[in-house]
Order: C-alpha cells, then structure tokens, then sequence
C-alpha cells in the first residue's frame, strides 16, 4: 500500500522534494503529503462511490488565489495530474486524483453589496455559509437543497434548488467569476470581459480552469412555505397523482422526493413554496390531502432553516439499523429520467427501482432530484441565453 512508502518516494523526480520544500515557502495555505498526521481527513471526500477513495501525492490547501496560481504552475512543472476540490460533495469523484489536489475548502470569504444587490464569495464557502450571510440581510442567492454542497460545483455543474423555477438555476444568477487557467494565468469572466468562457462555465461542469472566487445576483427571499411530507403508498399510485400534480404547479413550487423501498414503500417529499404567502394553502392543498400523508410537517419556515431537513427525516426513515452495524447499508448511486409521458405507471417505478432493487434487496431507495412544474427536464431559461439541460 501507498501508506507503506516514505513521503519522499511518493513524489515524482529526484528533485521533487526539494520543489514542495520551496512551494510551501512561497504559500499562505499549506501541503499535505502521505504520513502527515492529517493526510488521511484532508484526502476524503464526501461520495457514495468507492471509486473516489484515492490516495493522492499531495494536498495543497489553498487559503488565497495565489495559491492556486502556484499549484497550477508546479503542477505543470512536474507533470502532475490535478484534481480541484472546493466543498468535496463530490459522487463522480472529480475532486479527488492520484497527483495533486488543489482543496479550496480553507478558502471562506464573503462579501455583499446592497448596493448593487450582488454577492462575492470565495469558492471553499458552502451552502449553508452563503445563505447564512445572506439571510441576516433578508436576501438569497439561488443555490441547491443541500446546506453542505460547496457553492462553486454546484455553480459550474448548473444548480438546482428550491428556487429553481422562480429565480432559475445557480449558473444564471452568476455575474463573474476568478479562474486560474491551465497556464497559471489569472483571468476574470463575466458578460462583459471572457464572455465566451463566463457562457461555457454557467453549467458547463469542469476542465475551463480553478475558479477561485464567484459573484452572484442576490434576491429578496426571507420566508418560505415548505419542510416534509411523507407518504406510505404504492410508488405507481403516488407518481400518477404527482405527474398530474406538478405539471400545472405554478414555477415558485419545488418538490424533491425521495422513495424507498419498504413494505410499503415510503415516501418523502421534501417541499418549498416561494411564492405568494396566501397562495400557498391553496397550490398545496392536493399534495396535503392525497393518501392521506403518514406525516405532514409543512409550516411557514425562514428560507434559511427550511434546509435543517436532517433531523425531520430521521424521524420518518423507520427504525435504527440493527445492532453491530454501524450507519446505513452500503449505498450505491444509480442514474436515470422519468418519462414525462409516462409518469405514475409501473412501466415507469420498474424501469427506474428495478436495478436498484436488485441491488439493494430490501434496502433499495429511489432519489427523485428535483419535480419541475410542467413535467419537464429542462426549465426556462433567463433570456438572451441557452437553457442548459439539468440531468438528475
């Protein structure tokens, strides 16, 4: 095993040492290498995808731009592959490689202007940080449904959150960002400077460069209508109410569904309704009355806590695993879309539970990312640009 060898014969070229000696002279952040008493917290990512359990070469923990600047440079000088991890909320494992890891996570800085109604964050901040800042001033930028997911992903794979329909995806809300290129040059990209690479980063995943700091639109979001509903009912019966259910259902409404495969199943949705406060008894009603709900938690909530879902679901998930196991049963992440055309018939739950079935056995969960009103697979996109189409 790698752990087995000394940190120096871990880095390639006799000279090799002697460079990360003087990287780390020249760095505010810091190096990590194999042996180091914090290699093994500093390599793990957050993912579900046992390919992700790689033991790179080095860590460099960047606290400023300039680091980065200098990672990439030395990375090209020693012929190293380069991984770049910013909230490490990572399934596919791109943040993670046997070279270097470039970790923005130390990377936490904020800074708003009413003014302009914009935001600059640096890219180590996550979700939870961001809306944290901007919800002291009754103000939101647009990002996904989880508190942990580092911004800066989420922003360069498109973004899709609670307020999806009303205010578009994380990526549109975007008005600059800092990227290191693979050059080591600094460049800045907005509409008006590097348009064409600020286009291919609103959603376009990875290998444009290290983005190290974004500014975003803010918008006025304060209160909320949403939090947990559950369901124990055949999945075929539930996805026929709600294919009909959220193609009329006005844009300010977001549903994320999880389901699993109990006997019977269970059925979770996690729900927000950004729009009018009178409104939302109304829009809500058929989703409050079908089945009846097993548990029904939704309440007026600060667009801040409504994400503090953890402690709510625990309670509807069923029993603690059993004695000598210790957390959930292994999982195993499958991809999929249901066809709109299609939605609520058991064509559609065997298709999309079949392999996780028989994976899973009695284990077995179906993750629904995202409802969209209108039933659809992409949204609509802000004027003047092309809509990008949100996979999940």
């Amino acid at each position: 095993m790698l752990r087995q060898f000394s940190r120096r014969s871990l880095l390639l070229g006799a000279g090799t040492l002697r460079a990360q000696t003087a990287l780390q002279g020249k760095l505010t952040g810091k190096v990590i290498l194999p042996g180091d008493t914090d290699y093994e917290s500093a390599r793990r990512i957050f993912s579900f995808n046992p390919r992700t359990a790689r033991r790179p070469q080095m860590i460099l923990r960047c606290s400023a731009a300039d680091d980065a600047v200098r990672a990439v440079r030395f990375a090209r000088e020693k012929q190293l592959d380069v991984a770049v991890r910013s909230g490490g909320h990572d399934l596919l494992g791109a943040s993670i490689c046997d070279g270097l890891v470039v970790d923005l996570s130390p990377m936490k800085g904020i800074r708003m202007n009413r003014e302009d109604g914009s935001i600059r964050v640096e890219a180590g901040v996550r979700a939870a940080e961001l809306n944290a800042a901007t919800q002291a001033a009754g103000l939101a930028v647009p990002l996904g449904c989880h508190p942990a997911v580092g911004v800066a992903g989420l922003t360069l794979g498109g973004g899709l959150g609670w307020l999806l329909g009303k205010h578009g995806a994380t990526c549109d809300n975007l008005l600059g960002t800092d990227i290191v290129m693979a050059d080591g040059k600094m460049l800045h990209a907005s509409v008006a400077e590097n348009a064409d690479l600020f286009w291919a980063l609103r959603g376009g995943g990875g290998n444009f460069g290290i983005v190290t700091a974004l500014e975003y639109r803010l918008h006025p979001v304060s209160q909320v209508f949403g939090g947990v509903i559950a369901y124990r009912t055949p999945i075929d019966k539930f996805l026929h109410f709600y294919g009909a259910f959220m193609k009329d259902a006005p844009a300010e409404l977001a549903i994320e569904l999880n389901m699993l495969l109990n006997d019977p199943p269970t059925i979770i949705a996690m729900v927000c309704w950004s729009g009018a406060a009178a409104e939302a008894e109304r829009v809500l009603q058929p989703l409050r009355s079908f089945g009846p709900p097993e548990k029904d938690l939704l309440d007026t909530a600060a667009y801040l806590h409504l994400m503090d879902r953890f402690p709510q679901l625990g309670r509807l998930l069923g029993p603690p695993p059993p004695p000598g196991r210790k957390g959930p049963p292994d999982i195993y992440w499958l991809g999929g879309s249901l066809p709109t055309d299609r939605c609520g018939h058991r064509t559609v739950y065997g298709h999309c539970t079949g392999r996780a079935a028989r994976k899973f056995h009695r284990h077995g969960a179906l993750h629904a990312r995202r409802g969209l009103p209108r039933g659809s697979g992409c949204y609509r996109a802000p004027a003047g640009r092309r809509a990008i189409c949100l996979l999940h």
